[in-house]
């Protein structure tokens, strides 16, 4: 038989197959059989988030804290410096801004604002001291007006309240014009009283879901309960790593009204406990729990993996001495760049409180008339 025809009947035998069948959900019966094999998979998920908060736990203990002390052993000095630098560039910068801040405030460059701020200044006291003084004076300022503002507004609006309740008033002691078939005392005053159900105001919470004795909330505040009388700090003293990142997920998800969350954890304990009275989609839940617990500690370990200390415990001498070499040059060019910034704003600060000088104050045309004319030689004295 020729290829092209075998190729044709292929291709007509797949064309006529019939679609393959994906299932999308499936509701889990409540079987044994079915529920060891879910606990079995709960199991190995288990197994694989100690696994994972294993390694994390000893590269924080090893690695992290082995890298904290060699860093205070070989570079304490150049960390106390640095540390010093950036101290003294931040106060820099805030007092620039100060300064910038109260001269917007008065409409006049910082040069200018500068000359003012040391004509204030005795000269036993220091400029700093008078910028803070200002500093406060200034907000200070700004709170009255706004009270000022708000008071104003309230008035306002008391004042429209009161001509509203003004007109209400005359209004009312018109009876003749009002029908006592819809009035309230009349025989119409409950004809709409049943519209939106018996005792229910319009716009009011059917279902209660929004309140705090919603069956919702009370389920809510139900678990929480149980699971803080088992993982509360005064319950079983202090948290490890693993039990505190499920005691913030407990408080996580009570902050946001999760029952769901809730459930899950709650599922999960029970499964910790050997609870044999689960069904299998709580225990899909703890498994679900479980897969978002490992994606979020592996994409811990891979920016942990990413960190210059990851698996110190592990280097040797020479791989020490090199990673001394590159840590000092990094010291050496962040205490150059950070002393070069903090050497900037210091002179940008001087020359802000020293450049400024008094322009000459120049004459008006009146004056410079009488000047010329009294500049002319006297003609015909």
């Amino acid at each position: 038989m020729p290829r092209g025809r075998k190729t044709a009947q292929k291709a007509a035998k797949k064309r006529g197959r019939p679609p393959k069948a994906v299932c999308r959900a499936v509701v889990l019966l409540d079987t044994a059989k079915i529920r060891r094999a879910r606990m079995k998979a709960y199991v190995r998920r288990k197994k694989s988030l100690e696994k994972l908060d294993a390694e994390l736990c000893r590269n924080y203990d090893d690695d992290m804290t082995g890298y904290r002390k060699f860093l205070a052993q070989v570079f304490g000095a150049e960390m106390t410096q640095l540390r010093t630098l950036r101290e003294k560039f931040l106060l820099a910068q805030s007092r620039y801004d100060k300064i910038d801040m109260l001269a917007r405030d008065r409409r006049m460059s910082k040069e200018r604002y500068g000359a003012v701020l040391r004509s204030m200044t005795p000269p036993e006291a220091d400029v700093w001291d008078t910028l803070e003084s200002e500093l406060k004076a200034c907000m200070e300022e700004r709170r009255k007006q706004k009270e000022a503002a708000f008071a104003r507004i309230r008035q306002m609006y008391d004042d429209a309240m009161g001509e509203n309740d003004a007109e209400e008033g005359a209004e009312g002691d018109e009876d003749d014009f009002c029908d006592p078939e819809f009035d309230d005392a009349g025989s119409g005053g409950g004809r709409f009283d049943g519209l939106h159900g018996e005792g229910r105001e319009y716009g009011a919470d059917p279902e209660g879901v929004n309140r705090g004795g919603s069956p919702y909330m009370k389920e809510v505040k139900k678990l929480y309960r149980e699971l803080c009388l088992r993982y509360h700090p005064d319950k079983i003293g202090a948290h490890d790593v693993r039990t505190q990142r499920l005691w913030n997920a407990v408080q996580d998800a009570y902050q946001d009204g999760d029952l769901q969350r809730l459930r899950s954890i709650y599922a999960g304990c029970e499964l910790e406990a050997g609870g044999a009275d689960l069904r299998c989609s709580e225990i899909d839940d703890g498994i679900f729990d479980l897969e978002c617990a490992i994606r979020e500690l592996r994409a811990e370990l891979r920016a942990r993996k990413r960190t210059p200390f990851w698996g110190f415990a592990t280097w040797t001498e020479a791989k020490r001495e090199q990673a001394e070499i590159s840590i000092r040059a990094e010291f050496d060019n962040d205490l150059r760049a950070v002393g070069l910034q903090l050497q900037w704003m210091e002179a940008e600060l001087e020359r802000i409180l020293t450049s400024y000088k008094d322009k000459p104050k120049k004459p008006s045309a009146r004056e410079s008339r009488k000047a010329a004319m009294s500049a002319m030689p006297r003609l015909f004295d």
